[in-house]
């Protein structure tokens, strides 16, 4: 609970990184499956990026074995996202490989943090929520607390959240699990620290940002009943810059939601 979540940026990063590893292993197939006038499968492309999206955001950019291992697991799905990107998006995805080849030939993660490869991203995920039906959860976070409206349908869910606070923010998600008897809220109340949450909850969503930035992340969200916190501690500003403060959610950001629903989806 207390690890803050990396930025679009490292989202950038691991999208990035995943399709220059399989462009590179699928050759001129994979170039020109990026470059198909068709769509493809809209339904298996839109469930592989939040694949790919849940595989990184708990990446931790410090630990380049963990990003190697993740890397791996990536190559597969991100061969099919290749092969089904619609050719409206080539060029951004095009920006997001050579900002990862660069950063693997120098070992310098600088190319990532360009307003470039923040473009490329967002006109990724514009065009997803255009084209993936995917419903849509747009969440506020202030100093301290949620505003907006959380999903009650289970199903492909894009968390987008806006920071319109003076610090940063960030929205854990975690689904109780099954066992647990006691209501989400309680059952996080009553933690004894940090490092019981496992024991109570299962995480499905990751996603931060700075005062004035929006950032998102993707989930196929499962019924059950959620909590939704920030761990982030008080008078901390960006990922450079940490408080020394209780955690947000000590000041009253968090909240729960129950999702009982799954709604219908295109094939």
């Amino acid at each position: 609970m207390t690890t803050i979540p990396f930025t679009r940026r490292a989202r950038a990063l691991a999208v990035a990184g995943a399709l220059a590893v399989s462009v590179s292993a699928c050759g001129d197939d994979a170039s020109t499956a990026m470059s198909s006038d068709a769509f493809g499968a809209p339904t298996a492309y839109c469930d592989d990026v939040i694949t790919l999206d849940q595989l990184f955001q708990h990446f931790n950019a410090e630990d380049p074995a963990a990003f190697e291992v993740a890397l791996a697991e990536a190559v597969p799905v991100t061969e099919r996202i290749v092969a089904a990107a619609p050719a409206e998006l080539a060029e951004e995805y095009a920006v997001l490989s050579t900002a990862f080849s660069q950063v693997v030939d120098t070992g310098d993660p600088a190319p990532f943090f360009t307003a470039e490869v923040d473009d490329a991203d967002d006109a990724v995920h514009f065009h997803n929520l255009a084209n993936c039906k995917w419903s849509v959860a747009e969440i506020i976070a202030a100093d301290f607390e949620y505003a907006g409206t959380f999903p009650t349908e289970a199903g492909p869910t894009s968390f987008d959240l806006t920071n319109a606070g003076s610090e940063a923010h960030a929205l854990l998600v975690a689904r109780k699990l099954d066992d647990v008897e006691a209501t989400a809220l309680d059952a996080f109340n009553a933690l004894e620290s940090e490092d019981d949450l496992p024991n109570f909850f299962e995480d499905t969503v990751s996603v931060f940002a700075e005062p004035g930035d929006t950032a998102y992340g993707l989930v196929d969200l499962a019924p059950g009943e959620y909590i939704a916190f920030c761990p982030i501690p008080s008078g901390t500003t960006s990922e450079e810059s940490i408080g020394d403060g209780p955690s947000h959610y000590t000041h009253g950001e968090v909240t729960s939601f129950q999702v009982s629903s799954t709604r219908h989806r295109r094939r």
